[in-house]
């Protein structure tokens, strides 16, 4: 499957991840394309993509249709979620047992924006907490999600995840019909 808005052009990056998805090419991303990402906790991780929103994604808590996780890599995104919403989206699928077996997090696109006044923890602190809790590589801001030119992202198709101590990173989606190591 294939995750992510619907893009208006056939160039830019979601033109771009979209026509390498659909002919089942992979696609690679790394800081000198993505210089905004960050690093939350260094690793490397491969395994399915699950790309979600993840307020969505944590009502499946407790039915049929929540997937089983183990081994994959977790795509996570949100329009206008609140740091606290966000932990608390993680702690239901934490709390479920959702999150057993997860091998890596990527982070994208949450759109809310604090107020100068908020001093609690912010979406990047939520997400390097969580990684640091389930003791696996993270990465935050990919640009993906409810934003113009998001990447598309796989839902199932094999990735790679590498990060390292000083913000290096890459991300590797594998052809539709190759398997990464």
């Amino acid at each position: 499957g294939i995750y992510g808005a619907v893009p208006t052009s056939r160039h830019g990056r979601s033109g771009e991840t979209l026509c390498a998805l659909l002919r089942g090419d992979g696609y690679a991303r790394s800081g000198s394309i993505d210089a905004g990402v960050r690093v939350l906790r260094a690793g490397e991780a491969g395994g399915p993509c699950m790309s979600v929103c993840v307020s969505v994604f944590a009502g499946l808590c407790g039915t049929a249709a929540m997937p089983d996780l183990s081994g994959h890599v977790l795509a996570i995104e949100d329009v206008d979620e609140h740091p606290f919403q966000l932990d608390f989206a993680l702690n239901q699928l934490h709390l479920s047992g959702a999150l057993e077996g997860v091998v890596g997090m990527i982070g994208g696109s949450f759109t809310h924006k604090e107020r100068s006044d908020y001093h609690g923890p912010t979406i990047d602190e939520v997400l390097a907490e969580w990684a640091h809790r389930l003791r696996i590589p993270a990465i935050s801001r990919l640009p993906f999600g409810h934003i113009d030119d998001g990447l598309m992202m796989p839902c199932g198709r094999a990735v790679e995840l590498r990060c390292d101590e000083r913000g290096d990173w890459s991300l590797t989606v594998a052809p539709r019909s190759a398997a990464l190591p």
